[in-house]
């Protein structure tokens, strides 16, 4: 697990965090992070975890980076059109070593080219449900739509800030990658909260001493994310 010094560098979320901020159920989440066991004739089967977070389980609960984050839309895409755990961890594994990058799902590369290594990697692993995908022109120009670039932000090939709504961003180096409002980097759940005790956006405005759009914005993003 890593330092406190490394929760203000990668951002910290917990799982229900996760699942508001990506639209993605905590149940899949944590079974992509923990991996699963089952039972088939009486023997019990292990699923090893899709994504490797950066953080080891804080309290016993799963905590996520920002990459860690990042990473689950893919394997959403990935779950989407129904490839199975193992091929998701296969194609992980491996473009982690093609890309030099223990985050390979939130590549800028993976997304702009990842029809040339999912290639390289079915015919490497032999894997014809692999090649079959790519073949598929409109699955695979699906999975990595441009929609995954929208609103992100890369310094090199890893994304650096995501803003998930008009004038919102999530970036690790504010309030431990916790939504803001860009203006002003004030969280978006404390805007709400004094909103919702208020029930005025002047008022929070002027108690904060920033525009009334920001926490227009706010009360706007965190009403959406609850719904």
């Amino acid at each position: 697990m890593g330092d406190e010094t490394n929760y203000f560098e990668r951002g910290l979320y917990s799982l229900s965090d996760a699942s508001k901020l990506t639209g993605i159920d905590t149940r899949s989440i944590s079974r992509w992070l923990r991996g699963y066991q089952y039972k088939r004739s009486g023997e019990a089967h292990s699923i090893p975890a899709v994504i490797i977070s950066d953080y080891a389980p804080i309290g016993g609960k799963s905590a996520l980076s920002f990459l860690d984050m990042m990473e689950l839309r893919l394997v959403r895409r990935f779950r989407k059109h129904g490839l199975s755990f193992q091929k998701i961890r296969v194609a992980a594994t491996r473009a982690a070593k093609i890309l030099e990058n223990s985050h390979p799902f939130a590549s800028r590369r993976f997304v702009t080219d990842g029809k040339t290594i999912l290639l390289q990697i079915a015919r490497e692993a032999n894997d014809s449900d692999l090649l079959d995908l790519v073949k598929e022109q409109y699955a695979i120009e699906d999975i990595l739509s441009p929609l995954l670039l929208e609103g992100v932000e890369f310094v090199g090939d890893l994304p650096e800030r995501w803003s998930p709504a008009n004038g919102i961003i999530i970036d690790p180096r504010y309030s431990f990658g916790q939504p803001v409002v860009a203006s002003c980097t004030i969280p978006c759940a404390t805007l709400f909260s004094a909103y919702q005790a208020e029930r005025s956006i002047q008022k929070v405005a002027s108690w904060f001493e920033i525009d009334p759009d920001a926490v227009r914005q706010a009360v706007d993003f965190e009403t959406r994310s609850a719904a």
